[in-house]
């Protein structure tokens, strides 16, 4: 009968073992990421809605995010929620004075990562041939946080641009 060492076992077992402590679990967003008063308009218009997951790649950026996406000098967050039935809402919350107001930006918002996108970039919309830059900064969206689209602050809203695959 042959005789096996230990140490010959462990070396079998230890990429095992190293495989299994490196696959990090998903992050579970809540409400608490938000600013108090954020999560509280969050919870009186959505009653019902939870933040929705991070994005399943390990670079996608966490669910919420926050920039200044009006261009007013406050920080604002977007914030993907989902309900029950897997229904996904992107929500943007524009900081005022003392609160937070409560865009309903996208109702079918699938499950793409969210980026901030910094004001300044530059991008180019999927059918035009000319460039352009984000004004302020723009909530990106997509696979594994490579957004494909984009949303923009229009004044009273936000406008979904597709974006060119450069």
């Amino acid at each position: 009968m042959a005789s096996v060492s230990l140490l010959s076992i462990s070396w079998r077992v230890l990429p095992v073992v190293i495989a299994l402590q490196s696959a990090a679990p998903p992050v579970q967003s809540t409400l608490a990421q938000l600013p108090k008063n954020a999560a509280q308009v969050v919870s009186r218009q959505y009653p019902g809605w939870k933040v929705a997951g991070a994005a399943s790649c390990s670079s996608a950026a966490p669910n919420p995010v926050s920039a200044d996406f009006n261009g007013d000098g406050r920080p604002d967050w977007a914030v993907q929620l989902v309900k029950d039935a897997g229904e996904r809402h992107l929500v943007v919350l524009i900081a005022r004075l003392d609160d937070f107001e409560a865009f309903a930006v996208d109702q079918d918002a699938g499950d793409g990562a969210l980026t901030a996108i910094k004001a300044g970039t530059d991008y180019v919309e999927r059918g035009d041939a000319l460039p352009d830059f984000f004004g302020t900064d723009a909530i990106g969206a997509g696979p594994c946080g490579k957004p494909d689209h984009a949303y923009l602050w229009m004044g009273t809203g936000f406008r979904r641009v597709e974006l060119s695959a450069r």
